[in-house]
């Protein structure tokens, strides 16, 4: 019974050390878009809206794509942000090897002055929402997602993209944002 508790335990070990091994994150593409090669990333990097950031796991590759940010004061329906601003970005997934569940959860924004500030919801005429959903290979999804924030906290704040998993909850990086 002992050496039966020893292997599941030592099969549990190794198969954590497998999940959560440090991703591989693509600095930026190339002039055709395409993400650059891979290295594996010691700290979550940071690149600019626009630029592509590509997880490697030994369950996961996928491509994260942070594009079109621009600021937006008021909602199809006549809505204002709380804070002042929107910040809407186009975010797109695509999944080469694996499965996972795209959510917009995993990104959130972290403002200059070290403010965290999770998704918020709004029309944005024209902007249809990022809407969460199971991807396999070969699939992708994407929409806008929209963060409230003062205005003047937009330029140079940062959105973090953090997945969750069973064994980590690692930042693989954060877009930087300019607009």
């Amino acid at each position: 019974m002992r050496r039966t508790h020893l292997a599941a335990v030592a099969a549990l070990a190794a198969l954590a050390v497998a999940c959560g091994s440090s991703p591989s994150i693509d600095e930026a593409g190339d002039a055709a878009g395409e993400p650059a090669d891979a290295t594996t990333a010691a700290e979550p990097i940071a690149v600019q809206v626009g630029q592509k950031l590509s997880v490697k796991t030994p369950a996961l590759v996928a491509t994260y794509a942070l594009s079109k940010a621009q600021v937006v004061t008021s909602g199809e329906y006549g809505s204002k942000p709380e804070n002042g601003a929107w910040l809407v970005a186009y975010l797109r997934v695509d999944v080469a090897k694996g499965e996972t569940f795209a959510c917009a959860c995993e990104l959130s924004l972290v403002q200059k002055d070290g403010k965290v500030r999770d998704q918020a919801y709004a029309d944005i005429a024209g902007k249809e929402e990022f809407t969460s959903t199971d991807l396999k290979k070969g699939q992708h999804t994407d929409g806008w997602v929209v963060f409230d924030l003062p205005k003047g906290q937009i330029n140079g704040s940062k959105v973090q993209l953090k997945i969750a998993s069973l064994f980590t909850d690692s930042e693989y990086g954060y877009w930087t944002v300019k607009v």
